[in-house]
């Protein structure tokens, strides 16, 4: 796309996903990685002047959403949106989207156990494998591209990750591009 016409699409685009699902929140997470592990000299000042208000839509969108899902009363009888922010559900969670997401991990996923070990895994790994990629010079293209991928797995999922009722085959859909 031209470079003039670049940012005007991306924000036509970027407010219809936010209009259409929440699962847009995760689109400036997913652009400032993609920016820090694969751009070769990140430029800060641009970096938050071009990604900053995306970021201030995604808080504004998340207050609202998360104003609305405590008031509303219909959605507080649903089990299926209560928030829960434990972390050995979160772990469970990651554990069990990493299952349906990897066939060699399927089995493993099963128990409760096996599930939260499989999400901390994962969790470390995309903290290190990024650290790693940031602080260090001179690590391969490829292998970048592949800390980015897990850590679109991980970002894909955080629109749904604190709703520990709410699983969907449909969010496995979306945060396995990162593995693949």
């Amino acid at each position: 796309i031209d470079g003039r016409w670049r940012k005007p699409i991306t924000w036509l685009l970027f407010a219809l996903a936010i209009l259409s699902s929440e699962h847009a929140v995760s689109f400036p997470v997913v652009l400032t990685a993609l920016t820090l592990l694969l751009d070769d000299h990140v430029d800060w000042r641009r970096l938050i002047r071009e990604q900053g208000l995306f970021y201030v839509v995604v808080v504004v969108n998340v207050v609202v959403k998360l104003h609305y899902l405590h008031t509303a009363a219909p959605i507080q009888s649903s089990n299926a949106y209560k928030l829960a922010f434990d972390p050995a559900n979160i772990l469970d969670q990651l554990g069990r989207y990493l299952g349906y997401a990897m066939n060699v991990a399927f089995d493993l996923e099963r128990t409760d156990e096996a599930a939260m070990f499989l999400g901390a895994i994962l969790i470390v790994g995309a903290l290190v494998g990024t650290a790693w990629a940031l602080f260090r010079d001179g690590v391969a293209r490829p292998l970048r591209i592949a800390i980015f991928g897990l850590d679109l797995f991980l970002v894909t999922l955080g629109p749904v990750i604190f709703l520990p009722n709410h699983q969907q085959p449909y969010y496995v859909g979306i945060s396995a591009l990162g593995l693949a």
